[in-house]
């Protein structure tokens, strides 16, 4: 309702039409893991997550992912009465995400990472969607390796050494390679 300078009041109805569109989810980058090794042979363990994935549009169900390589879907690994259902196996372990809520698991390759010797990482690229539009973000999983203590076994008895034409002796085994 208006009201002109000579006291004339006028109305009108306005409407209005707003159209929704669907907006992108987010998903919030997961906490880096951290492997130490140590001097000795280790055994690492497994690391439990969630991630954590929003978005504005009301009653959007989110689904959760792994993008690259070699992703397997529709397995079914279970790790504390949780089933993932899709999984990436990395240089260094293997990655597994639940679909429906986005708990994720990562399990070392122990061999693997008692065989590093210097820093090393691998990344994982974990998605999210709402059917229409998705968003990824980076996993990281640091390695402090170092030089693993020196093996070999002695079995009393005869031993027999070929020392070659040039007279050295064997060098041992290391667990690093």
């Amino acid at each position: 309702k208006a009201t002109d300078a000579q006291g004339a009041v006028g109305s009108a109805t306005v409407a209005f039409m707003v159209t929704g569109v669907n907006d992108a989810p987010t998903l919030s980058t997961p906490t880096t893991i951290n492997l130490d090794d140590t001097y000795a042979t280790d055994s690492f363990a497994s690391t439990f997550g969630l991630l954590s994935g929003t978005d504005v549009d009301h009653d959007t169900t989110l689904t959760y992912g792994i993008d690259g390589p070699n992703v397997v879907t529709g397995g079914s690994y279970t790790y504390s009465g949780t089933t993932f259902d899709i999984s990436r196996t990395g240089i260094y372990g293997t990655l597994h995400v639940k679909s429906s809520n986005g708990a994720y698991l990562y399990v070392p390759d122990n061999a693997v990472v008692n065989a590093v010797n210097v820093a090393k990482s691998e990344t994982f690229t974990v998605t999210t969607s709402d059917g229409s539009l998705s968003a990824s973000t980076t996993l990281t999983v640091n390695i402090a390796g170092v030089q693993d203590s020196s093996t070999g076994t002695y079995t009393p008895g005869d031993v027999s050494i070929n020392l070659g034409s040039y007279g050295k002796l064997i060098s041992p085994v290391h667990v690093d390679g």
